[in-house]
C-alpha cells in the first residue's frame, strides 16, 4: 500500500466531523464513574466480610488504579471505532513527531518557566499554596506502592487521553464546524476546568490555562500531529514526576 492510498484512507483529514469521537467525553465520565463505583463496592465486600469500616486512605491509594482503568477503557473503546485505520495513521505520526523534536523540547521549557513564575505569583502574590489538583496527587504519592501506577497514570495515560479530548476532538474535530481559534480557546478552557473541578478559588486555573495554551499552540504548529502534543503533555508531566519523587 503506496503512502498516497494511505493519506486517502484516513478519515481524520476529512472536511466531515468525525461525530462518535464526541461521545468520548460523556463516556470517560461514565467510565471514571464506574471505576469509582467498582472500587467501592470491591473495598466494602472486602472490609464488610469483617465488619471494619473503609479506611479513607484505602479510597486514596486505589483512586488512581481506578482512573487507570478507566483511561485504558477509554482509549481501548477508541481503538476499537477507528480500529481499521488507526494503528498506521499512529505510527505515521509518531515518525513524523520525532522530526519535530524541537516543538516537543521548547515547548517543554516554555511550560517549565511559565510554571516557576505562575507558582511564585500564586505564592507571593495571591497567597495559594498549591492547587487543590495538586495536592491530590501529592497525597497519593505518600504510598510508595502506587508510584508505578502514578507514573503510568501520570506520565503515560493522561497524556494520551487528554491530548486525544481537548486538542483531536475539539480543536480538530470541532474546529472543522466553529474554525480553530474558537476550538482553541474552547479546548484551553475545559481542559483548564477539568483539573480544577473542586477548586476552592478560580486562579488555580492559572497554571492549567497556560498548559492548554502552550500545549494547543504547539499542536496547532505541528499541522495537528497529536503524537507531538502528546509527547509533549508528557514530557511535562515526566518532569512533575520526577520533581515529585524527590521532593
Amino acid at each position: 500500500m503506496t503512502q498516497t492510498t494511505k493519506i486517502l484512507e484516513n478519515p481524520f483529514d476529512s472536511t466531515k466531523v468525525m461525530k462518535r469521537d464526541f461521545f468520548l467525553f460523556p463516556l470517560s465520565f461514565f467510565l471514571l464513574f464506574g471505576a469509582a463505583v467498582l472500587l467501592q463496592l470491591v473495598l466494602g465486600l472486602y472490609y464488610g466480610a469483617t465488619n471494619r469500616e473503609v479506611p479513607m486512605i484505602k479510597y486514596e491509594e486505589f483512586g488512581g488504579i481506578a482512573q487507570d482503568v478507566s483511561s485504558l477503557s477509554l482509549l481501548f473503546i477508541f481503538y476499537l471505532m477507528h480500529r481499521r485505520y488507526l494503528i498506521p495513521i499512529a505510527k505515521e505520526r509518531i515518525r513524523r513527531a520525532f522530526k519535530l523534536w524541537y516543538l516537543i523540547i521548547g515547548g517543554g521549557i516554555v511550560v517549565f518557566t511559565l510554571n516557576a513564575g505562575i507558582g511564585y505569583l500564586m505564592e507571593h502574590v495571591l497567597h495559594l499554596d498549591n492547587t487543590q489538583n495538586q495536592a491530590m496527587i501529592e497525597a497519593m504519592f505518600e504510598h510508595q506502592w502506587l508510584w508505578p501506577f502514578l507514573f503510568i497514570s501520570i506520565v503515560v495515560l493522561a497524556p494520551i487521553v487528554e491530548e486525544l479530548l481537548y486538542r483531536n476532538v475539539i480543536i480538530h474535530e470541532l474546529g472543522k464546524k466553529i474554525g480553530n481559534v474558537l476550538a482553541t480557546l474552547l479546548s484551553i478552557i475545559l481542559f483548564a476546568g477539568i483539573h480544577m473541578m473542586y477548586a476552592p478559588s478560580i486562579y488555580e486555573a492559572l497554571p492549567y490555562v497556560m498548559m492548554g495554551t502552550v500545549f494547543s499552540i504547539v499542536y496547532l504548529m505541528s499541522r495537528k500531529n497529536l503524537a507531538v502534543a502528546i509527547l509533549l503533555h508528557a514530557f511535562n508531566n515526566a518532569i512533575g514526576f520526577i520533581l515529585m519523587l524527590f521532593s
